[in-house]
């Protein structure tokens, strides 16, 4: 008669085994240091995804408080540079909505002081532009001699190239100017943009002096409108016919966010998909150490099978060490 012998084992509850707990920690006591270093690996992988959310979600937020002063004012009209058609400026004035004007273009300065050159961008300003935002200027910049007529303003990007202070001489095309203020900051200007070509800022009815203006010049005429207690809708029904009949473009602050956001969202992908590739590489290099680590404990696990731990036990021993290395 054959006798069939069935060992009825003991169920392992994980949560109840004290031994294996305490074994898993006195495992992981002595190897603390490359526990800590998996950990780090992990922590500062995922650190780089959230810190570059962090940053799209901040660079959203600001574009979203600061829309208006990037544009500096309620809405921006173009024209090529044939200029402003008489008639479209005669409908401006008779909407009563303040409005600036500039025209812009690149062209070349002389500084008499030390004889320097450099290509620059022409802004010829007429109006209280920019009506959101704040101009910085250097101490003992006086920027209301502008508006009086004679004297220019530049950036500080310029002056320190050129070691040019207030009171200095420039020349532009046939015309001389005065500097009367250096400018820090004026809203809409990038830092990147007045590093390739800083702004020389005169007086608009100064370019005709200048000669700079000849057939064929490229130039940018724009009209910076505040509405006041006109809504936007209200300004565009009354200006649409007349920008689309000489083909001028237009600006709205809604539009200049939507174009940023856009901007630096393609920025924001690109450095999330960088850190992301890091990730899945060194989720790759951690998921290895931790191979090599637990094939490191075979012989541990020899022993303790010798010494009576069933397969499970060994297991939940390494097991747990995992589980909290990645919790």
């Amino acid at each position: 008669m054959d006798y069939i012998i069935k060992i009825k084992r003991k169920k392992i509850n994980l949560l109840k085994d004290r031994w294996i707990w305490e074994l898993a920690f006195r495992d992981a006591r002595h190897n603390i240091g490359r526990l800590f270093l998996f950990i780090s690996s992990i922590v500062i992988g995922i650190a780089a995804l959230v810190a570059i959310n962090a940053f799209n979600i901040n660079l959203q937020n600001d574009i979203d408080d600061q829309a208006r002063e990037l544009l500096g004012a309620d809405l921006e009209i173009d024209a090529d540079d044939a200029g402003f058609d008489a008639g479209f400026v005669n409908l401006l004035d008779s909407l009563d909505i303040e409005y600036s004007s500039d025209a812009e273009f690149a062209s070349m300065v002389f500084f008499p002081k030390n004889e320097g050159t450099r290509l620059i961008q022409v802004k010829a300003l007429e109006g209280e532009y920019p009506y959101y935002g704040d101009i910085e200027f250097w101490e003992g910049s006086d920027p209301q001699k502008l508006n009086r007529g004679e004297d220019a303003m530049i950036d500080e990007n310029l002056a320190l190239q050129f070691d040019i202070g207030i009171g200095d001489s420039l020349r532009l095309g046939r015309a001389g100017f005065i500097v009367a203020a250096i400018i820090s900051r004026f809203p809409g200007n990038t830092t990147i943009s007045t590093s390739f070509a800083p702004s020389v800022y005169i007086p608009y009815h100064r370019l005709e002096a200048t000669g700079l203006i000849q057939y064929g010049s490229r130039v940018d005429y724009h009209k910076y409108l505040m509405f006041g207690d006109r809504t936007q809708a209200e300004v565009l029904a009354l200006l649409k016919p007349a920008m689309d009949k000489h083909d001028y473009g237009f600006d709205t602050i809604e539009e200049e966010k939507e174009e940023l956001g856009e901007d630096f969202n393609n920025l924001y992908k690109f450095f999330n998909l960088l850190s992301f590739v890091a990730l899945i590489l060194g989720s790759i290099g951690v998921a290895s150490s931790v191979h090599i680590y637990v094939r490191e404990k075979k012989e541990i696990a020899a022993v303790m099978r010798c010494l009576g731990a069933s397969g499970w036990q060994v297991f939940y021993v390494f097991f747990l060490q995992v589980v909290l290395l990645g919790l």
